[in-house]
């Protein structure tokens, strides 16, 4: 962020477009393919009834746009970092009596990381720019909540496809030598997880007759409301901002190392950006990109 012409506060959202239509479709497929014939239910809410705590590390890549020309590469400010962190989650799964029996699989989950990144950029004062380079104090929140619909088939007992709709709540505190400034977004996505349990071999010993230890999943959702916001309180800064939509793609191994307890290993990314803020009092943020890679490794508790 520039010292003297840059900050954010936004809340702008971006209108469905044909990937939104592109995912109900998705949607409507897994429906009709799936929707005949749970007959392993009781196996899948098994899988997804349960607690887990994990610890994380996150490649961070962000930069802003220079949109008045004043740098030879059209970057204004460049970072990069590895914060590491921890997050919780909760899953359940199973059947809604009141709706017909209605099949039903929620998760809600809570992450927090910290660390240093390297800014490159400048410190501007109106259109003059100073070659800086410092490190930024990060702090990053987030609290999500999906809810979506177990899809089985008779035919395919080892599989299961859930299309959900997902709502996250991210804070993210940027904490530079001259002042600290404080991101917020909050988002509607729509995704589609995909549930593998395949027939590997155990490893533990135990060889319990129809035990499968091993869950694979696939998942990927994409934002179709979003709006965010920032302030600076130092420079007395707040502005709107619009926000593209965001990405996001994961992939999950577990293994049960009992009946009860399992570890997974969980690579995740994702990817947003930004337009410029509307001019405060001579303050702007400028358009902006970033790119989150997680790995994690973590413990779970099925209940």
């Amino acid at each position: 962020m520039n010292y003297s012409h840059r900050k954010v506060s936004n809340v702008g959202a971006v209108a469905p477009d044909r990937a939104l239509w592109a995912m109900g479709g998705l949607w409507a497929l897994c429906l009709a393919l799936l929707l005949h014939g749970p007959s392993s239910a009781q196996d899948w809410q098994h899988n997804n009834r349960n607690l887990s705590l994990h610890a994380s590390r996150t490649a961070q890549r962000y930069s802003e746009q220079d949109t008045q020309l004043l740098t030879a590469d059209g970057v204004l400010d460049s970072e990069a970092g590895h914060p590491t962190g921890w997050g919780a989650q909760g899953r359940w799964q199973g059947e809604l009596d009141a709706l017909g029996a209605l099949p039903l699989w929620l998760q809600a989950g809570a992450e927090r990381s910290s660390g240093q990144t390297d800014y490159n950029g400048y410190l501007q004062n109106g259109t003059t720019l100073t070659p800086y380079r410092a490190k930024t104090g990060n702090i990053w929140q987030s609290q999500s909540l999906r809810v979506g619909l177990p899809l089985t088939a008779d035919n395919w007992p080892q599989w299961q496809f859930i299309p959900y709709a997902d709502w996250t709540h991210q804070r993210w505190q940027r904490n530079l030598v001259q002042y600290r400034e404080t991101y917020t977004e909050r988002r509607q996505s729509l995704g589609l997880l995909v549930q593998w349990q395949p027939a590997w071999p155990d490893m533990t010993g135990l060889h319990e007759e129809g035990r499968k230890p091993w869950l694979i999943e696939l998942g990927h959702q994409r934002s179709v409301s979003q709006r965010g916001s920032v302030s600076a309180p130092t420079l007395d800064f707040a502005a709107t901002q619009p926000l593209s939509p965001t990405q996001q793609t994961e992939l999950r191994l577990r293994y049960a190392i009992s009946p009860r307890w399992h570890l997974q290993l969980q690579a995740q990314s994702q990817r947003t950006s930004t337009t410029a803020s509307a001019v405060v009092d001579g303050l702007q943020s400028p358009p902006s990109q970033t790119r989150q890679s997680q790995l994690a490794l973590g413990l779970g508790w099925t209940y």
